[in-house]
């Protein structure tokens, strides 16, 4: 598992990986709103980020991965716990594998 920040145009790497080592790729897009993600990176206890706008090309980014709907979670409501169980029940249901 990768919990980094993996934008769609990073996924012919993983694919072609994947389909060369035989182990099944599953995608994950965590997606809380904008404003979410601007509390959340203040409210960091290490290296909190105090201005975001460097960021938000990244976030509008992310916002534009139309072909992968299915993969993305909008965490912006959701405690850790919900967040965690919510993407448990993905991957054991396939909703997040690429082919």
């Amino acid at each position: 598992m990768l919990d980094w920040v993996v934008g769609p145009w990073f996924l012919d790497v993983y694919r072609a990986e994947a389909t060369r080592t035989g182990i099944p790729l599953d995608y994950v897009l965590l997606r809380p709103s904008e404003e979410a993600v601007i509390a959340r990176s203040r409210a960091r206890a290490v290296n909190p980020i105090a201005d975001y706008t460097y960021l938000r090309p990244l976030y509008e980014q992310l916002g534009n991965v139309r072909a992968l709907d299915g993969h993305v979670v909008d965490t912006t409501t959701m405690s850790l716990e919900a967040t965690i169980a919510t993407l448990l029940a993905g991957l054991a249901e396939g909703r997040f594998r690429l082919e």
